[in-house]
């Protein structure tokens, strides 16, 4: 058995010159490793000034039976095989201790406390005070309650459900405008901030976690509150305008600073791939100032030295999930007095 070990050592350092006080022949003698140290095998040291010429470095060390060594059962266990003393070269000599930005000024500056941005973001409150008409059809049986539509047990939320040409010409909806939708929440959870819906033709058929829609136009975005059960409206602030043949994918995303119980929306089962959710997902957006508190505990057995590194793992838990289910929606074109030319001409 081969145990690489480096025991307490003294290092004797011959100095030639007369430099500070020092004669020729003066020795100069370094503490290192001591019998304390158990465990250790290598530290930082501090040696002579390097301008000093030297003629030899000796090294001492004694070897000691020690019970409190941990490497075996036996006291004299760590040396009594074989033991290596190890020099090392270091390189980069002269080179910067730190860079900060990809340089290494003299001078940085840092604050002791932490600072905070604020974002400022816009939402937007559309109200429909006169309405002239309205067409409405919905899309859906609405027997089945779906909970992740508005999973608000998650601070974060996102779903994609996809409704084919057919599924829409069915209800009633022609191609032109679509000015808002609706749904049927039986049961209520907690304010749902910062509540997007976004709407995009699509080539689709299905979605999947690696085949899903992106680059939507959103069409709702505020603060909901849903205050009783029943059917509520979404009205957008800008209307989607339906093609009359493709596809659409819908998609729902909120983020709170708070988890509360899920809602309960109606919905259906489809018999395929009709939607994909996810919940939870989150990330650190670094600036200047900003930080992350570790536990004070996790640093008890470092001394001076540290690298710190980060790793990034999904939760596959948290990840998109395939549904063969959607949410229930009602489509209303409306047509306002107050608006011209009219989205939408009702007989």
């Amino acid at each position: 058995m081969k145990t690489i070990v480096l025991i307490p050592l003294f290092l004797t350092v011959l100095s030639l010159p007369s430099i500070k006080g020092q004669n020729i022949g003066d020795t100069t003698i370094v503490q290192t490793l001591e019998f304390s140290d158990i465990t250790k095998r290598r530290g930082w040291y501090v040696f002579p000034n390097d301008t000093n010429t030297y003629s030899k470095i000796l090294m001492y060390y004694t070897l000691k039976c020690d019970a409190a060594t941990t490497q075996d059962a036996y006291a004299c266990g760590e040396w009594d095989y074989t033991t290596y003393t190890n020099v090392y070269q270091h390189e980069n000599i002269g080179s910067s201790y730190y860079y900060l930005g990809n340089t290494n000024p003299d001078t940085v500056f840092y604050v002791s406390n932490p600072i905070y941005d604020y974002n400022q973001s816009y939402q937007y409150f559309p109200i429909y005070d006169l309405t002239a008409s309205e067409t409405s059809g919905t899309v859906g049986a609405g027997a089945v309650p779906l909970t992740e539509v508005f999973n608000t047990s998650n601070r974060a939320g996102r779903a994609q459900y996809i409704f084919t040409a057919s599924e829409l010409t069915s209800a009633g909806i022609t191609a032109g405008t679509i000015d808002k939708i609706a749904l049927e929440a039986t049961v209520l959870g907690p304010e749902i901030n910062n509540l997007k819906i976004s709407v995009k033709h699509t080539l689709l058929n299905e979605l999947t976690p690696t085949s899903y829609e992106g680059g939507l136009q959103e069409v709702y975005n505020i603060n909901t509150t849903i205050s009783s059960p029943g059917v509520v409206d979404f009205n957008f602030h800008t209307p989607f305008t339906w093609d009359g043949s493709s596809n659409v994918v819908l998609e729902l995303s909120f983020n709170n600073a708070l988890t509360g119980v899920d809602y309960s929306v109606t919905g259906e089962a489809t018999g395929f791939n009709s939607g994909i959710t996810s919940s939870g997902n989150g990330y650190l957006d670094f600036g200047s100032g900003d930080y992350v508190e570790v536990p004070s505990a996790v640093f008890s057995n470092i001394s001076d030295q540290i690298t710190v590194s980060f790793w990034c793992y999904g939760d596959p838990d948290a990840m998109p999930i395939i549904s063969t289910s959607k949410v229930q929606i009602t489509i209303t074109r409306t047509c306002y007095s107050r608006v011209k030319p009219c989205c939408f001409a009702s007989n």
